[in-house]
């Protein structure tokens, strides 16, 4: 994910990288509109996906179905 994050990758693409690496599935279209997370807030752009992350990863999709 830090790789994503330091290459500059649009916020699209690191959403799209981080529920292929938690689901092994592409977004839908409701779950791209999390990229306005990645983009406010006083924590940095790095903190704010790793957030994400543990948000996807804590899900009850990704407790009950992978």
């Amino acid at each position: 994910m830090a790789k994503a994050i330091l290459s500059g990758k649009s916020d699209h693409d690191l959403i799209e990288e981080l529920y292929l690496a938690s689901f092994s599935r592409p977004p839908t279209p409701s779950e791209l509109d999390n990229s306005k997370y990645l983009t406010s807030g006083s924590l940095g752009r790095a903190a704010r996906a790793q957030d994400l992350l543990w948000a996807l990863v804590n899900s009850k999709a990704f407790l009950y179905n992978y």
